[in-house]
């Protein structure tokens, strides 16, 4: 039977910082494929070409006001943070399984900080991706890196490898 998987649970840690009892949700970014259409003569239609990554965002939306996750907005240009995004999943037989991801990249924007009497904060942040590694169970399933030079390998298979020699990146 094939096993149907729930969240049971997640948190969040930004450099080093745990935020659980806290999150209300994280969004996980996924590569998107950037592509670019060519139609020529001879052919009946458009065909997309794959052109790369499209950029990256992740969100993180916690249900207490966070000085520290403020702070850690507008790092100087170059800057990199590590946010470490933590899950476990399980199915109806009780088998657990363990999502990681962990992101190197920085705040760009602070949606909702909500202040209200009677009630409790929230902060609402979203960011973008330099680098960033998703694996279940251990497993690595994907790692990107958008810095010069950087690959995007699947299953541990890289797509950009001969194409990163070929320029002379590797």
């Amino acid at each position: 039977m094939k096993q149907i998987f729930k969240v049971k649970n997640c948190s969040v840690f930004v450099e080093g910082q745990g935020y659980l009892g806290t999150v209300n949700e994280l969004d996980l970014p996924m590569p998107k494929t950037k592509t670019d259409t060519h139609q020529g003569g001879g052919m009946i239609g458009e065909m997309e070409f794959d052109m790369g990554q499209e950029a990256m965002e992740f969100g993180i939306d916690l249900s207490a006001f966070s000085a520290e996750l403020l702070s850690q907005f507008g790092v100087g240009q170059g800057q990199t943070k590590i946010f470490r995004f933590l899950a476990a999943q399980r199915d109806q037989d009780g088998t657990v399984q363990e999502i990681e991801s962990t992101i190197e990249g920085f705040l760009k924007s602070v949606d909702n900080v909500t202040l209200k009497p009677g009630d409790g904060s929230s902060v609402k942040a979203n960011g973008t991706v330099r680098v960033m590694e998703f694996k279940v169970d251990g497993r690595q399933i994907f790692k990107i890196d958008f810095n010069p030079g950087g690959d995007f390998i699947v299953n541990g298979v890289s797509q950009y490898g001969a194409v990163l020699q070929a320029i002379g990146a590797i």
